[in-house]
C-alpha cells in the first residue's frame, strides 16, 4: 500500500501537468513530512491522554528534538507510515485512560 500512495501522487501530478523534475522529487518528501507531523501529533495525544498535558508537552519536545526521528522519519524507505498508523491507533485506543 505504501508505494501505491506515491504512485497516486505521481499520477495526480501527471494529470495536472505539474510533473516537473522538481515536483517529482518534492512530492514524496512532503508526504513523508506530513506523516512525521501526524506521528508527532498522535504521540502528543497519547502521552497527554495517559499521563497529562505536561508530560505530553515534554514527550512532544523529546520527539521533535530527537535526531533519529528528525533524520529518519521523513525518508521514503523508512517505516514512517507504519509508525503513524500505530501511533494513531494507540492514541485512539478505547481502553486507555482519558
Amino acid at each position: 500500500v505504501h508505494p501505491l500512495i506515491f504512485a497516486c501522487i505521481y499520477f495526480c501530478l501527471k494529470i495536472t501537468g505539474l510533473d516537473t523534475p522538481a515536483t517529482l522529487a518534492l512530492a514524496p518528501r512532503l508526504l513523508q513530512g506530513a506523516c512525521a507531523a501526524l506521528t508527532d501529533f498522535y504521540m502528543y495525544k497519547l502521552a497527554s491522554r495517559m499521563f497529562g498535558p505536561t508530560v505530553g508537552a515534554w514527550a512532544l519536545f523529546c520527539q521533535v528534538t530527537c535526531w533519529f526521528h528528525f533524520f529518519c522519519s521523513v525518508r521514503t524507505f523508512s517505516n514512517c507510515m507504519e509508525s503513524t498508523l500505530t501511533m494513531a491507533a494507540l492514541a485512539m485506543w478505547p481502553s486507555l485512560p482519558s
